[in-house]
Order: C-alpha cells, then sequence, then structure tokens
C-alpha cells in the first residue's frame, strides 16, 4: 500500500473516534440537563425549595438542610423517579433538634355543598382517620379531594379540640373554608340568610372549647326590599326622616350624613332600582334644602319634590330646576303644588304640610304626631291608638285642621292598624299617600298591609316592610320562657346535650374528649333557669352485669352533678340517679342503639313545656 493511502486511512479513523467522542458528549450533556429539569420540576411541584439538585454525568447529588425528616424523604423519593437510585448521592441534612420536634402540621377544608376538598399534613392516629369518620357520619364522604398527607408522629397540644371544631363547622357550613392549626381554627363561610347566620354565629361560639382561638368570619346575602323608598320632610324645626333604604352599610351612612341626619335609622338590603340611587337621594336632599320648607320623597324611580306652604315662587321654582338637572336622566320627578299657605297657621300644629305620622319603637311605645279635622276626630284616633298599643304606652300631639282633604280620618285609622303588623315601624299620611315602613312580626305582613289598604279603598300606599327571621324567632323565644320559663330551660338544656354531647371515658365515670366543652354548653343553658330542683339521671347500655351497670350509672351521674356545682348555677339544686340499663330508649342489640342508650338525662319539675318532651312523656 502506497504512502498516501495509509495517511488517508489513519485520518479518517481518527475523524471518526473525535466524531463519536462529540456525540458521546452531547448525549450526556442531553441526559444531564433532562434529569436536573425533572428533579428541579418534581421539587418545586412539592413546595421543597430547600434542596438543591447537581447531576454530574450518572450522578445525581441532593444537598440542602431539610426542615424535618419527614420533607428530606420526599425530596428523595422525587430524586428517585428522575434517575436511578443506585445514581443518587444524599448528602442533606436536617435543621437542629429544636426545629424537627415538631412538623407543620395545618389542614384546609373546601366545602361547596357536597363537594369537599382536603389540603394539608396532618399526624397519625388524630389526622386522616379522625377527618374521614367525620366525612362519613355527615355524609360528606361521596366527593372528596383528599389531599393529606399524613406522618406518624404525636398529636401536637392543642390539636385534637381545633381539628374536632373545624370538622364540626365543617359539617354546618355548606359553603366555607376552614383552616385548622395545633389550638386555632379559622372560619370563612357563607350562610343561606341573615337568620342562618346569626343561629350559626351563636352555636359554633357555643361549642368553642376552652382554650381554642376561633376566628369566624360568615357572611350572608341581605334582604330585599321592595320598593325602594325615601321620604323627608323639613321644617323650620329640621329636617325629618320618614323612610330610608339603602343597599349597603356605607351608602346608608351616606344618605344619613347628607340628610343632617346621622343618627337616623336606614334600612339596609338588596333591589335598589339601579346604581344611581344614592346620588338620586342626594339630589333630592339638596333640592329641599335649597327649598327649605317641604317634602322631598322618593319610591323607586319616581321623585316628588312638594314645597311647603309660604315658599315663595321663585325659590320653588329654582328648587324645582335644580333637582330636574341634578336628578340622574332614567328617574322621573313631579312637582305637585304647593298647599295654599293659610293651612300654615295653625295654633295646635307644626307649620308644614299637612300630616299624620305614629312611630312605633322597638319597646311597643308608640308617638302619634299630626293633624286631625276636629275634637271628635282626635278623641276617637286617641282611643283607638290606645285599644291597639294600650292606653299607657300613647305619647300623642295632635292638632287641628278644618281643611284638610276627605278620607283623612280612614287613613288614618287604617294606618294606624297596618302598623300593629310591624315591631317597630312608621306610618306618614298625608294628603297624597300613606307610607308605611319597619320590621315586620310575620312573613306576609306586608300581604296584610296591601290588603287592609284594598279593603279601605286606600289606593296610593307604599309599603317598605322587612321580616328578619332570626328575630322573629328570638322574641318567640322570649315569650315562650315568659309564659312557662322552666319549660324553656328543658328546651336550652336539650339543645345544649345536642350540640355537645356528655361522653365518658369506656366503663369510667371520667368524661372524655369535648367534655369540658359539653359542662360549658350546660351551665350556660342552665344559668337561665329559675331556683328549682333538677334531677341528673345515669344511664348505661345493656352489656354487662347489672350490677356494674348500675354502678356506673350512678358514678356518671354523680360526676355530671360535681361539674356543674359553680357559683353560676348556685341557684339550682342537682340530685344524681342512676338507672343502669332499666330504662333503654333504643335496641341494645346494635351499637347504634348502644350508643344511644349510654345517656345523661336531667329531669325538670313538669310544667307543661316539660312534660311534653319528659322522657315517657306524650309524643
Amino acid at each position: 500500500m502506497r504512502l498516501s493511502a495509509l495517511s488517508l486511512i489513519i485520518v479518517m479513523a481518527a475523524a471518526a473516534a473525535w466524531g463519536a467522542h462529540r456525540l458521546g458528549g452531547i448525549a450526556a450533556g442531553y441526559i444531564e440537563h433532562e434529569t436536573q429539569t425533572r428533579a428541579e420540576t418534581g421539587l418545586a411541584a412539592a413546595g421543597l425549595g430547600w434542596a438543591e439538585v447537581t447531576v454530574d454525568g450518572l450522578t445525581v447529588t441532593l444537598r440542602g438542610t431539610a426542615p424535618d425528616e419527614t420533607r428530606r424523604l420526599q425530596a428523595a423519593e422525587i430524586l428517585r423517579r428522575a434517575a436511578r437510585p443506585d445514581h443518587l448521592r444524599d448528602e442533606t441534612t436536617l435543621v437542629s433538634a429544636a426545629g424537627t420536634d415538631l412538623p407543620p402540621f395545618a389542614l384546609k377544608f373546601l366545602r361547596n355543598d357536597a363537594e369537599v376538598s382536603l389540603i394539608g399534613l396532618a399526624p397519625e392516629p388524630a389526622g386522616r382517620a379522625a377527618v374521614s369518620g367525620a366525612l362519613q357520619e355527615a355524609g360528606l364522604d361521596g366527593a372528596v379531594n383528599d389531599m393529606v398527607e399524613s406522618v406518624d408522629h404525636a398529636a401536637p397540644p392543642g390539636w385534637e379540640a381545633a381539628l374536632a371544631f373545624g370538622l364540626d363547622a365543617l359539617r354546618r357550613l355548606p359553603r366555607a373554608t376552614i383552616d385548622v392549626t395545633p389550638g386555632r381554627v379559622v372560619v370563612t363561610a357563607l350562610a343561606p340568610s341573615e337568620e342562618d347566620r346569626t343561629v350559626l354565629l351563636a352555636d359554633l361560639n357555643a361549642d368553642r372549647p376552652e382554650g381554642l382561638t376561633v376566628s369566624l368570619d360568615i357572611s350572608a346575602p341581605r334582604p330585599v326590599i321592595a320598593p325602594f323608598v325615601f321620604e323627608i320632610t323639613r321644617s323650620p324645626d329640621g329636617p325629618r326622616l320618614l323612610a330610608c333604604t339603602a343597599e349597603t352599610a356605607a351608602d346608608a351612612g351616606r344618605i344619613l350624613r347628607g340628610a343632617g341626619l346621622p343618627e337616623a335609622a336606614c334600612a339596609v338590603g338588596l333591589g335598589a332600582p339601579d346604581a344611581d340611587w344614592v346620588a338620586a337621594v342626594e339630589a333630592g336632599v339638596e333640592a329641599l334644602d335649597a327649598l327649605g320648607f317641604g317634602r322631598f320623597a322618593l319610591s323607586d324611580l319616581e321623585a316628588r319634590l312638594t314645597a311647603g306652604p309660604g315658599v315663595l315662587s321663585e325659590d320653588r321654582a329654582a328648587a324645582e330646576a335644580r333637582l330636574a338637572t341634578r336628578l340622574p336622566p332614567q328617574y322621573g320627578v313631579t312637582f305637585p303644588a304647593p298647599q295654599p299657605a293659610a293651612q300654615a297657621v295653625l295654633p295646635e300644629a307644626p307649620s308644614e304640610v299637612p300630616h299624620f305620622t305614629a312611630v312605633l319603637d322597638g319597646e311597643g311605645g308608640v308617638e302619634i304626631e299630626g293633624l286631625v279635622q276636629d275634637d271628635v276626630q282626635r278623641a276617637a284616633i286617641e282611643s283607638y291608638a290606645a285599644a291597639l298599643f294600650g292606653a299607657d304606652r300613647v305619647r300623642n300631639s295632635v292638632g287641628l285642621d278644618a281643611s284638610l282633604p276627605r278620607g283623612w280620618p280612614q287613613r288614618v285609622l287604617t294606618g294606624m292598624e297596618a302598623l300593629t303588623l310591624t315591631r317597630k315601624g312608621a306610618l306618614a299620611v298625608t294628603a297624597d299617600d300613606v307610607t308605611l315602613t319597619g320590621l315586620a312580626r310575620t312573613e306576609d305582613a306586608a300581604a296584610k298591609a296591601r290588603a287592609l289598604f284594598a279593603s279601605r279603598e286606600i289606593a296610593t300606599t307604599r309599603i317598605a316592610m322587612h321580616f328578619d327571621r332570626a328575630e322573629a324567632a328570638a322574641v318567640a323565644e322570649a315569650e315562650a320562657i315568659a309564659a312557662d320559663p322552666l319549660g324553656a330551660c328543658a328546651r336550652a338544656t336539650k339543645a345544649a346535650q345536642e350540640r355537645a354531647p356528655l361522653v365518658f371515658e369506656p366503663n369510667s365515670a371520667v368524661l372524655g374528649t369535648g367534655g369540658a366543652a359539653a359542662i360549658a354548653a350546660l351551665t350556660e343553658a342552665l344559668q337561665a333557669c329559675p331556683a328549682a330542683r333538677i334531677g341528673i339521671a345515669g344511664h348505661t347500655d345493656g352489656q354487662g352485669r347489672a350490677e356494674s351497670n348500675q354502678r356506673l350509672s350512678e358514678a356518671r351521674a354523680g360526676a355530671v352533678r360535681e361539674a356543674l356545682a359553680t357559683p353560676a348555677l348556685a341557684h339550682l339544686v342537682f340530685t344524681a340517679t342512676g338507672f343502669g340499663a332499666t330504662t333503654p330508649v333504643a335496641d341494645n342489640e346494635t351499637p347504634e342503639g348502644r350508643a344511644r342508650n349510654r345517656r345523661i338525662e336531667f329531669d325538670f319539675p313538669l310544667s307543661d313545656v316539660a312534660a311534653a318532651e319528659a322522657p315517657g312523656g306524650p309524643e
């Protein structure tokens, strides 16, 4: 072979070797890059920002200071999925022992009706098992997105109480976010209505375990008000508010400050005709201020400005032009002719447009003021008011005006009758219309008021009444307590036991988890009882010997009696009696029945109500 051919072969072999080396280097670099990317992505997704990864050829090294052993193992597992285990070098360290004693236990519950999501880290067995059991008991285990991690670690102080309260709140609240950490629970939720919100807040606060920090942020939709009304009069004595509604508390404050009545009341709810409601009210108030004497009324999109007697025609024209210019364009406005100035000269009535008002306060007192045609009408109206509200509760200042329009007495008497449909309200009668506002006694009170006015052929009426179901229930409960205080006490005690049942350690008279909360709930309920002798009855299930069950039931009744022996209940005398398994209320052959039979009951001296609810009493 010639020398030139041999040289060519040598050159080609060298080039092939260099190319293979180059390709091998490129392939190795690609593998390193892919391994590094997979590892870093997995660590970031798991929230393990403390971990660092380096890849050198086939060797993958994990470095960093792990906050605890659990997180270190989690990072190592992610790397095992990114590279072969025999290529992994773990050079991580742990924080000092003081930092590894307690893992960062925290759970977040999110509920949207039947859908529940769980996120966080919990100890076992006081974590996942407790959550699963509570969800199953509440019937919420059907659609659960479970992202809870658990660690074989003892539950920290305050964890079990916080978890139990959080799960109870999750059961009660159909739309909620609940954060549970040792010793603290934060609840953010939406209640179906304002009355439900009031009940939920009261129940959750009553069930709050001692020593647990609880933050409750429960909101509710606002009531619907129809129609939206605002009405104000102005005389030399100043402004007087007859009706006021607003969509928010901030809007109500703005309206009242603008009217110069910051201490007055304004109903808050949904139903404003549009976003310009506050601007329309403010335009009317400004026009009335410019007028100096008269009345401004707004009902949904219809406004009315009435000048008082004696207002100069040029002042009235200027105020009307001001309102027509400032009022949002979608609002209509009318300017009724002012009343004759002679009507302002009245010896026994304020000098303003003819009116009659009756205001019912929350305590049952009524103040009536305004005009009637003669002494006969005045005597009839005062007598009618006394019959409706009680003679000792009526304060009146009624003047005379013989020129009042026909049908005036009928409007006044019918309006006062309609006022009885409110717990707290106001009636305003003018020559043009009748306005009734306030807090309704019943849910159908507004409909009853409209029917009443229609039956008397009083067509021009405006009714803005709001029914507060929670307040109505509270009033009914107060009336029931006044009629039968001991029966009300029996109901309250029964409700307290349902919210926080008394649970004992197995085969023991020692109260178990939640015992302190149960005793606190009972104490709060019993505080309202009148002085009485109340029996505490202990019962067991049918398992075990009769003698042992009898002793256990006596011991448990006695333990409850001792727990309730506090200064707050010094007006009550408690007796403790054990009945063993002799008076079951359910089948002892099933676990559920036996659980119901293991109970503590309170025996009250029988009132009519208590007798109906006592064991063995009428259904």
